[in-house]
């Protein structure tokens, strides 16, 4: 018997693309992971309420704002999800007001199966420090 998804196993999609969150979702599928697709900063922060989100994958630019609203928004939550911001010409300069900001990673676009999984792998194991539940199925002692 299999046990339900846990938080950390969605994922929020923010972009204005369909092709970005179709070629995610086909990404991260294979990992076990499900995304929430959202196409506007509003619409993301009303599914990240709704939903139990681990991972936040997030466009720079939206038409209602930009990756700094929604993380805001996210990050002053006692426990954040991940949060990561995509661009298609990532900098030096966006990386370190990411991390600055509390945020987790910067992913270039478009989406590299090999470096998605990476963040995931690293976010995974970032999530399982925090949560007791993922330390111990991590450990192999969960039922």
């Amino acid at each position: 018997m299999s046990s339900p998804k846990n938080h950390a196993e969605r994922i929020l999609s923010v972009s204005l693309l369909p092709d970005e969150h179709a070629s995610l979702a086909e990404i991260v599928r294979k990992c076990g992971y499900q995304v929430v697709c959202a196409n506007s900063i509003f619409e993301g922060k009303s599914l990240f309420a709704e939903k139990r989100i681990g991972v936040v994958f997030c466009a720079t630019k939206l038409t209602d704002g930009t990756w700094r609203d929604l993380a805001s928004h996210i990050m002053a939550e006692p426990e954040p999800p991940l949060f990561i911001v995509t661009s298609s010409q990532p900098s030096d300069h966006l990386w370190a007001e990411v991390l600055n900001l509390g945020g987790f990673d910067v992913l270039t676009k478009p989406f590299r199966e090999l470096e998605v999984r990476r963040l995931l792998t690293s976010a995974g194991m970032r999530a399982s420090h925090r949560d007791p539940v993922l330390q111990a199925q991590a450990a192999g002692t969960a039922a």
